[in-house]
């Protein structure tokens, strides 16, 4: 069974080789992050049991790289309002 797909076969071959070698600089790189984070990443604050201190973080992955676990960690445990690791809290950002 074929599924349905916007463009046959023909038409991606042409747009993979009309983008082919295209660069953008790391400035063009750095602009397109930071509107793809403030569209879609979800602001959360992180609060350390232990110690008391709360960090901000952009959105669910750089909180997942500072705690040392997975961003899908991050996003159950903000769902579910428990503890990450024991010592986390995580919360969304008002």
């Amino acid at each position: 069974m074929r599924t349905l797909h916007l463009h046959n076969e023909e038409i991606r071959q042409n747009r993979i080789k009309a983008r082919l070698g295209f660069k953008v600089t790391e400035d063009t790189r750095l602009k397109i992050s930071a509107a793809t984070t403030a569209r879609i990443g979800v602001p959360v604050l992180v609060k350390n049991n232990v110690t008391g201190v709360e960090i901000e973080y952009e959105n669910l992955t750089k909180a997942a790289s500072a705690i040392g676990v997975s961003r899908t960690a991050v996003k159950k445990a903000l769902d579910l309002n428990k503890c990450l690791k024991l010592t986390y809290m995580i919360t969304k950002k008002n």
